[in-house]
């Protein structure tokens, strides 16, 4: 098993266009986690494939205010669209 946070490292820095992960913590605990998921290494490329088919591809995501939105399916065509919660 592993964290969300290490998870979240990892998968980061498997990305062959990034090439600088900052991880930043108020607390030694959390930056410990975060050196042992990069001496983990990079995900295995299975591991990847199913993370990426959970990509919401949506750059409005990338907003925090935006992270209540529901995503429905358009009726029309299948594609997800966002609805705003608030």
């Amino acid at each position: 098993g592993t964290t969300l946070p290490s998870l979240a490292i990892r998968f980061a820095f498997s990305q062959p266009e990034v090439s600088t992960v900052l991880v930043g913590s108020n607390k030694v605990k959390n930056l410990e986690v975060a050196a042992a998921a990069i001496a983990d290494g990079p995900l295995h490329e299975e591991v990847l494939q199913q993370l990426r088919k959970l990509a919401i591809d949506d750059p409005l995501q990338v907003d925090p205010k935006n992270w209540d939105t529901q995503y429905v399916a358009d009726a029309k065509d299948g594609k997800k669209v966002h609805a705003n919660t608030k």
